[in-house]
């Protein structure tokens, strides 16, 4: 009898799934636009599903400085507004991370696999920010290489692929270790 009710269940809810994801074609075709274009994200909410969530969690995370939140976006032309806000927002960098990581999901084994430097206690490299560990507060500045050209391209496509549903919480305490 629980059988056949489960089995009653998904065939009367499936269709309401399958049409809930229903898109336009080009959806798929053209997911590069869901960082730059808000219309096109509209239109493509299944496609455009990480950073919908991205930006819902930066504006639910408190920033010292309002113009940091335009950090939170998956765009890898991102680097040059990184160089700019840098230092600015260098204490809200922990924020955009832990949305970007969607609430700190694991994407190591992505960015291991596509080139981003492993972390050792010589030598930083980025893949700590993968991992969802955050640096110590004494060694911060040391992973400012980091926030720039393909590790920062490679981590956020791992970060963007890795999403599978909103898992971040609103007013987060995300600071660097200490």
């Amino acid at each position: 009898m629980l059988l056949k009710s489960a089995v009653c269940v998904a065939v009367v809810l499936l269709p309401a799934l399958i049409r809930a994801c229903e898109e336009p074609k080009h959806c798929a075709k053209n997911e590069q636009f869901c960082t730059t274009r808000e219309k096109f994200r509209d239109k493509c909410p299944c496609t455009c599903a990480a950073d919908l969530n991205l930006i819902k969690c930066c504006e639910h995370q408190k920033f010292e400085h309002a113009e940091c939140r335009d950090l939170c976006t998956y765009d890898p032309k991102n680097e040059l507004k990184i160089k700019k806000l840098s230092i600015k927002c260098f204490n809200d960098f922990f924020k955009v991370q832990y949305c970007s990581s969607n609430g700190h999901s694991n994407s190591t084994e992505c960015c291991l696999k596509h080139g981003v430097t492993k972390d050792s206690p010589d030598n930083p490299g980025c893949s700590v920010f993968c991992e969802v560990k955050l640096p110590k507060c004494s060694r911060t500045f040391e992973y400012l290489h980091c926030a720039r050209g393909k590790q920062l391209a490679i981590g956020v496509k791992c970060a963007r692929d890795n999403f599978d549903r909103p898992k971040w919480k609103a007013n987060a305490e995300v600071n660097c270790a200490t």
